[in-house]
């Protein structure tokens, strides 16, 4: 819709209810069912809404129409890195117990394929990987706050944007 994007989670630590470390979709749930009556206007704190397409069965289209593929698709700023090229992720991901905490850490590196994009998504320093669906994709994607590299495979001659020459 083009408005401005406000972080609900900037909100939260904003506002003073949780500090920047504690910030996470689990623990906004949970404060959101303690106190019901704030939903509705911190959620309208952000003017910019996101849509979404109803897809067929194979799961959710990004922003250029192809689907996500689990683990391998990710979100970047398109005005800055190269959409639809290969990419190559090192990081970590967790290891996570029956109750979604965080057992242990174990090294992540794949292949990946910039297929999406978002408005929190700005600048050279943040990819968002997607998880998929189901338990462990909902509490990895909300436990994946981790630096990392990311590499791409570009033809020789290929121009960087303007913003990071």
């Amino acid at each position: 819709n083009g408005l401005e994007y406000n972080s609900l989670g900037k909100l939260f630590v904003d506002e003073g209810i949780m500090t920047k470390d504690e910030v996470s979709i689990p623990r906004m749930r949970s404060y959101f069912s303690e106190h019901p009556e704030v939903i509705k206007p911190m959620l309208n704190h952000n003017p910019r809404y996101i849509f979404f397409k109803w897809g067929d069965e194979h799961g959710p289209k990004g922003s250029l129409g192809e689907t996500l593929t689990p683990g391998r698709s990710i979100a970047i700023d398109q005005t800055i890195l190269p959409t639809g090229a290969i990419g190559y992720l090192v990081s970590r991901k967790p290891v996570l117990n029956k109750e979604g905490d965080i057992e242990y850490w174990v090294p992540l590196k794949r292949f990946v394929i910039p297929q999406d994009s978002g408005a929190a998504i700005q600048g050279a320093g943040r990819v968002d990987l997607f998880w998929g669906h189901g338990v462990y994709a909902e509490a990895a994607a909300n436990h994946m706050k981790e630096t990392g590299k990311l590499y791409f495979l570009l033809q020789k001659n290929f121009e960087l944007p303007e913003k990071i020459r």
